[in-house]
């Protein structure tokens, strides 16, 4: 959790490349691990750092976004990640990608 601070701090600080080199770092460790609470959280943190206007990845943010919904537990985080879909929808070339999902 401690790297997952350190990311967080970079993209706080506005080091997007750094932070996004790190979350996926601690993406790739987590999955290894099978730390599920990590990957969830280095999930949302990776699509909100995708979604930002400087590196503007809007597919890839939903895709980490709805990566990190499905992993988190508990009902306040999933609705936390959820609602970081709206903003980057209009940004993506495949909107319907995320509509299609959210009828399931």
């Amino acid at each position: 959790l401690s790297r997952l601070g350190l990311a967080s701090c970079l993209w706080g600080r506005g080091n997007l490349p750094e932070a996004q080199q790190q979350l996926e770092a601690i993406l790739a460790d987590a999955r290894t691990q099978g730390q599920r609470d990590a990957e969830a959280h280095a999930e949302h943190q990776l699509g909100t750092v995708l979604a930002s206007r400087r590196i503007s990845q809007p597919n890839s943010a939903i895709t980490h976004l709805w990566r990190a919904f499905e992993l988190y537990e508990d009902g306040p985080s999933r609705h936390i990640a959820a609602s970081e879909f709206h903003p980057v929808i209009p940004h993506s070339d495949r909107p319907d990608r995320l509509h299609a999902r959210r009828r399931v």
